[in-house]
């Protein structure tokens, strides 16, 4: 991926809902993280116990958020293909940067004019 297409995530509203979907999981972990402190008048044994038993809650969760995660990023890339292949699109070319190849994003859904990104 090139700097260019990095750069120009902000106007693609896809990849503003993945971006937005990724920080309420992260602060969903963080809140179960902060919630589940342990105070500090137990047992060494059980202290240990019981941060053990988080850290495998916190890993199970951090498995299942990875693959809601990708199951979000498998349905957007469904949804550009169809997407690919509704629009009626309305090519512009990209600045580009010096040594780069020229560029096109559609004005309309902000897919770039490349049919292999989309099939």
């Amino acid at each position: 991926m090139s700097y260019k297409q990095t750069s120009n995530t902000s106007s693609n509203p896809i990849l503003e809902i993945t971006s937005e979907i990724t920080s309420e999981i992260t602060s969903e972990i963080t809140s179960e993280i902060t919630s589940e402190i342990v105070p500090e008048t137990r047992t060494e044994s059980t202290e240990l116990s019981i941060l053990l038993d988080q850290n495998r809650k916190f890993n199970r969760d951090i498995n299942t958020k990875h693959k809601e995660i990708r199951t979000l990023k498998d349905t957007i890339s469904d949804n550009q293909k169809k997407i690919w292949n509704l629009c009626e699109h309305d090519w512009e070319k990209e600045p580009a940067q010096m040594n780069e190849h020229t560029t096109y994003t559609c004005k309309i859904c902000h897919l770039y004019k490349n049919y292999y990104m989309y099939r």
